[in-house]
């Protein structure tokens, strides 16, 4: 077994040269500054999402279009049903 020590950020690793492994202890883990970073696959992922979202978002507004012109078809219907007199439309 090896350990590694590098400068910035302070840290020392425990390393095993014949299989060629690099392993934290759990301080040594926490001490790691926290990295973000995005692949080429991510930002597609993130761009097919969007996407994803903004079908849905258009779809539901479409279905509740669709269910007003039903209700308001509905209405009208219900209203010139020459079987009623005008005291029962009313």
């Amino acid at each position: 077994m090896s350990v590694l020590n590098t400068v910035e950020p302070s840290l020392a690793l425990d390393a095993c040269r014949a299989c060629s492994t690099v392993w934290f202890d759990g301080p040594t883990y926490d001490a790691l500054p926290q990295l973000a970073f995005e692949n080429s696959n991510s930002i597609a992922l993130e761009a097919t999402e969007i996407i994803a979202m903004e079908r849905l978002k258009e779809l539901k507004q479409r279905e509740q279009a669709e269910r007003e012109q039903a209700r308001k078809k509905k209405r009208l219907h219900r209203g010139s049903d020459p079987g009623k007199d005008d005291a029962q439309v009313r």
